[in-house]
């Protein structure tokens, strides 16, 4: 019996789930080696400073990069993916790249030692030089990510940006432990690991060269533009956190958040590979106005970032403490875990709203909705500091995330298309009160156990929920 065209395009789309659901794992295990790698390299605040300075430049190079990213994801999505098609303006948006990264890499090189000065850290002097190639080859090859992304080729992009530069920061980072290479070294593993995936997938944009460029609009410029500016302001974990702990608190402690945040950063890790995979889709649906075929795909999309987020952050938390005894003295990070747990529970209610945003061009208004969360983040740094401590921050975000998210969905319903269901509330609260309950044990040990087991018990609540749901519309 012959496949049909839609049982082929099933296939097709559970191939790019497993396929990059086993890249992703194997990617999220690699971050925990070579985390655990450069602990054993460096001293606790030498760790400290450098995730501060690689995390600015990854920032950068992320916001930079994806916002120009996103032209070619725009463009390359609404004409049906065609490689053809986007190979011109691929190679502008790469020139373009190049000469946006420099204006900011530039400057923090030639001043180091004054932002050393200013974050009152002298050892991050070095870091700013030796991680400025790490930005630049970083932003050229999140360029290309958007590219691969408006082609549906997920798998690809995972591979080029997760899985080959693990595998070779893997393989390298050992060499700083039974060997006397500087440390400062270690800037060169990073950056040499996202150059040759990249440079393998630009091939053949050298090969036709003369086919030219194709010039950016002043749409494209102001796309392009909102884009990054909105992906510094989302960068609110592994970005905007780390500048203001590196700016209030010692390194030491700058150290334990930089790895709770690392490690917490890995929570939507499945989430982000339905949310890719959703994002050409919502291009296609959005220009042919089939708003129920995209409420339905939304619907489905939601529930299993559900399910990932509860299910991938309880065992993360559930197994840290086996991590950061082999790290050594970072138990005290396994709280500050559990606080940033509660943030990316909530943004599961309001999955999709940031690639639909982007996809209907709504740029200016998730710039306005990013900045306003990063004014609250760093206002209840400010305030909660004194009170707090470093969990002002997690908390900032877990404010934000309450007070603004409802707004953007608002801003969807009234264009008709629904993102909040409200018997996802019960889902979440269960994700609280585990959190809550975990943080009310005097014990680091206890409360991975307790948040740890309520997170993937109601992950495995809302699985089982799903699956009759399907049985009975089956029926």
């Amino acid at each position: 019996m012959s496949l049909s065209f839609r049982d082929v395009d099933s296939k097709r789309k559970l191939l790019t789930i497993v396929f990059g659901s086993g890249a992703r794992l194997f990617a999220l295990a690699s971050q925990f080696g070579i985390l655990v790698l450069l602990s054993w390299t460096l001293t606790k605040g030498e760790l400290g400073d450098m995730l501060m300075v690689l995390t600015t430049y990854r920032m950068l190079s992320f916001a930079l990069g994806s916002g120009i990213g996103a032209v070619l994801l725009y463009h390359v999505a609404r004409a049906g993916g065609g490689k053809v098609a986007g190979a011109r303006l691929h190679r502008t948006a790469l020139v373009i790249g190049l000469l946006s990264i420099l204006l900011f890499v530039l400057p923090l090189v030639i001043f180091r030692t004054e932002v050393a000065t200013l974050f009152q850290k002298p050892s991050i002097t070095d870091w700013l030089l030796d991680f400025a190639p790490f930005a630049v080859v970083s932003t050229l090859s999140y360029v290309t990510m958007g590219d691969m992304d408006g082609q549906s080729r997920i798998t690809s992009a995972i591979t080029m940006t997760e899985v080959i530069p693990n595998v070779i920061r893997l393989l390298s980072l050992p060499f700083f432990i039974i060997s006397n290479i500087p440390v400062t070294y270690i800037a060169g593993v990073f950056w040499i690991s996202v150059l040759v995936p990249w440079a393998f997938q630009i091939i053949y944009l050298l090969k036709n060269l003369r086919d030219g460029f194709a010039g950016f609009t002043m749409w494209d410029y102001r796309y392009a533009t909102f884009s990054a500016i909105n992906s510094v302001a989302t960068a609110q974990l592994q970005g905007i956190d780390l500048l203001i702990a590196g700016y209030l608190f010692p390194s030491e402690a700058v150290a334990s958040y930089a790895v709770a945040s690392r490690i917490a950063a890995l929570y939507p890790f499945f989430q982000q590979i339905m949310l890719r995979n959703f994002a050409p889709r919502v291009g296609n649906l959005l220009s042919s106005r089939n708003f129920d075929k995209l409420n339905s795909e939304l619907t489905t999309t939601k529930m299993w970032s559900m399910i990932a987020i509860a299910g991938l952050s309880g065992l993360i938390i559930l197994t840290s403490p086996l991590v950061l005894l082999i790290m050594g003295d970072f138990l005290q990070a396994i709280p500050i875990m559990c606080v940033l747990a509660a943030p990316a529970a909530i943004r599961t209610i309001y999955a999709g709203n940031d690639v639909i945003l982007r996809m209907t061009g709504r740029a200016g208004f998730n710039l306005t909705i990013s900045t306003l969360a990063v004014c609250i983040v760093v206002a209840a740094a400010i305030i909660l500091n004194d009170l707090v401590g470093i969990y002002a921050i997690p908390l900032g975000m877990l404010f934000s995330s309450i007070f603004l998210n409802p707004i953007t969905a608002l801003f969807l319903h009234r264009r008709g298309i629904k993102i909040v269901n409200f018997r996802d509330v019960p889902i979440i609260l269960l994700c609280l009160l585990s959190i809550v309950l975990g943080l009310l044990a005097d014990d680091p040990f206890l409360t991975s156990i307790i948040t740890g087991c309520g997170l993937c018990a109601t992950a495995m609540w809302v699985a089982i929920y799903a699956r009759r749901n399907n049985q009975r519309i089956g029926k």
